[in-house]
């Protein structure tokens, strides 16, 4: 499968999820975001460390604690807390249609930041963004990347009574 995506990718066709983000058939895209395999982030500590004052053995300590915990919450069965971020006087909900755009994205992310941020990578189907988006949200698909798509707040009003389960 990931070849197929690098091949994809390298003759030009792109990211199906993007380029139907980026055209006019919004419940295209909607419908395709729904069915889709989606990556979202969940950091135990959003604000993280300033990176110029910790040792390299506290940064270690912090990552294995972080880590325990995120194994504990898995067997737990227990819900993680989507990562969101300011922008201006927005709250943004970075999703992403790749592992690799949530690595891009971390990595612009903690450098623009410059702290040091311990994140993890949940998966999961699109149709289930609905029982935690809302228009107060900018829904930000493949954030930071290249390939970086704003949902609107019209696509968010329309995703939400197409997938909403509850």
């Amino acid at each position: 499968m990931a070849l197929r995506r690098r091949l994809t990718n390298l003759f030009g066709r792109g990211d199906r999820l993007i380029r139907l983000a980026r055209g006019r058939d919004r419940t295209a895209f909607l419908d395709l975001l729904g069915r889709t395999e989606i990556h979202v982030l969940s950091a135990p500590d959003p604000i993280g460390l300033d990176a110029k004052n910790i040792s390299k053995a506290e940064l270690l300590a912090r990552i294995e604690r972080h880590a325990a915990q995120f194994a504990q919450m898995k067997q737990n069965d227990e819900g993680a807390t989507p990562f969101f971020f300011p922008a201006g006087d927005r709250i943004c909900f970075p999703i992403f249609s790749t592992e690799e755009a949530a690595g891009e994205f971390v990595g612009a992310y903690v450098n623009a930041a410059n702290r040091i941020i311990t994140f993890h990578l949940l998966s999961m189907i699109g149709r289930h963004l609905a029982g935690v988006i809302s228009r107060d949200i900018t829904v930000i698909l493949n954030a930071m990347t290249k390939s970086h798509v704003a949902l609107s707040e019209e696509d968010v009003a329309q995703f939400i009574p197409m997938w909403r389960t509850d």
